[in-house]
């Protein structure tokens, strides 16, 4: 599938796509596949006993479900309805141009906005070793920040030996140079830390008459990208929050920013519900306590910081259950795996609620 996009999550205004095209491509995703198969699925209304056999028993669950996995890189699906009525979006971009799930959640993010990365997390994968005995392989991931090397002043001396040999000429020699480890700061993925999110939502049967499979791929599909983006937001946001305590007020950064070598132009803010008061807007654009900043419901009061220096590990795979009950409603269940990657929490900074 392949979304058109504009360039920001609102809904688009005639002038958006008068001359432009919008069309899909491509084979139908599983997303699409799955609302097709569970539609029909039948409960297995019975249990199995411990020798195999299968006894019918109408106290048995009458839920029928499919699952499915979305790639981070599948096509997002056409924006337009059968009517010509074009949806909310996280970008709709004109035609020619591909749409991906992972685009759309970066485009989404605001701290993937202002530099923050989003990191695949490598899936471990079967070996055999030995006698041919499979075991799993786990791929370590990091996410390394090179920092600037420290040219440190060095008081060169005169080497008294070859000032006599050379006549009182006298040679320079170099100072002494403390040797220090490649500036470069890491942050391991611990795979046994990773926050599972998950979200949960019922389309009943009367919707599914109304509209097409496609159309409900479509909106569940944009839903979950728009989703995505802010929970890596809430992932990365959070995990500032409670590395480091609040900063005071009356104690402004800029002077720790300008100790560990930061451009102004390298800091930002995100500003949460509490910022009422400390946020002004000057000529359309927002800023808190003079920082470039952007609104979000996970930031508390408000975070500051040099947004690339850390990063979001997600799951390539968005797992999901798509369940049919005996009303023949479906229930789609999505879950994913985040994991915040912060090298140093010193370029970052929070204000209390």
């Amino acid at each position: 599938m392949t979304i058109r996009t504009s360039t920001a999550p609102r809904r688009a205004r005639r002038g958006d796509i008068e001359g432009r095209s919008f069309t899909r491509v491509g084979d139908p995703s599983p997303l699409a596949d799955a609302i097709k198969l569970a539609r029909h699925a039948q409960a297995s209304g019975g249990r199995e006993r411990p020798d195999g056999e299968f006894v019918a028993d109408k106290r048995a669950s009458q839920i029928a479900g499919v699952n499915a996995s979305i790639n981070l890189r599948a096509m997002l699906p056409d924006l337009l309805d059968g009517d010509g009525r074009v949806y909310q979006t996280p970008a709709a971009t004109p035609a020619q141009e591909t749409r991906t799930l992972r685009e759309a959640v970066m485009r989404n993010s605001r701290c993937v906005q202002f530099g923050a990365k989003l990191v695949e997390i490598v899936e471990g994968e079967a070996r055999a070793f030995g006698a041919a005995v499979p075991a799993m392989v786990e791929h370590p991931a990091a996410f390394h920040v090179i920092e600037p090397a420290d040219f440190a002043p060095v008081t060169l001396t005169e080497d008294a030996a070859a000032n006599a040999v050379n006549g009182g000429a006298g040679t320079r020699d170099e100072g002494d140079v403390s040797a220090t480890t490649v500036p470069i700061s890491t942050a391991e993925l611990d795979r046994s830390g990773l926050t599972q999110r998950a979200v949960r939502f019922t389309v009943p049967r009367s919707t599914l008459r109304a509209r097409n499979d496609v159309q409900i791929e479509a909106e569940i599909m944009l839903s979950l990208a728009l989703g995505l983006g802010r929970a890596v937001d809430a992932v990365l946001l959070t995990a500032i929050i409670a590395s480091k305590p609040a900063q005071d007020l009356a104690n402004p950064f800029i002077d720790e920013a300008a100790t560990l070598g930061l451009r102004f132009d390298e800091i930002a803010a995100i500003a949460g519900p509490a910022a009422f008061g400390d946020v002004v807007i000057d000529n359309g654009r927002l800023y808190l306590r003079g920082v470039p900043a952007e609104l979000s419901p996970d930031a508390a009061r408000g975070v500051v910081g040099a947004w690339d220096r850390a990063a979001v590990a997600i799951q390539p795979e968005i797992d999901v259950l798509v369940e049919r009950d005996r009303a023949g409603a479906l229930t789609f269940t999505a879950w994913a795996d985040f994991a915040p990657l912060i090298p140093s929490t010193a370029f970052f900074w929070h204000y209390a609620a």
